[in-house]
């Protein structure tokens, strides 16, 4: 487990270095405006992760909810059946 996440970073880290000299390479203006941006969409997809992760848990919650009172009136059906008159 240890010589695997050593060897995928490795890999990682050859990968980006690669990337970013053919980047350079091909048009190196837009690279270096890419380069120097890089850090604020990094920021701001961590700041919006956050607001992300809330709703997610929000609506989980909203939603175990509705499942729960839509199981608790479908397992009374079956006695409202079985003694209704």
């Amino acid at each position: 487990m240890v010589v695997s996440g050593v060897v995928g970073t490795v890999s990682a880290l050859f990968s980006t270095v690669f990337y970013m000299a053919a980047a350079l390479w091909l048009r190196w203006d837009l690279a270096l405006v890419t380069f120097l941006l890089a850090p604020l969409f990094l920021v701001a997809a961590r700041r919006f992760a956050g607001r992300i992760k809330s709703a997610a848990r929000d609506e989980r919650t909203a939603d175990g909810a509705i499942t729960s009172v839509v199981e608790e009136s479908l397992g009374n059906v079956v006695l409202t059946q079985a003694y209704n008159p």
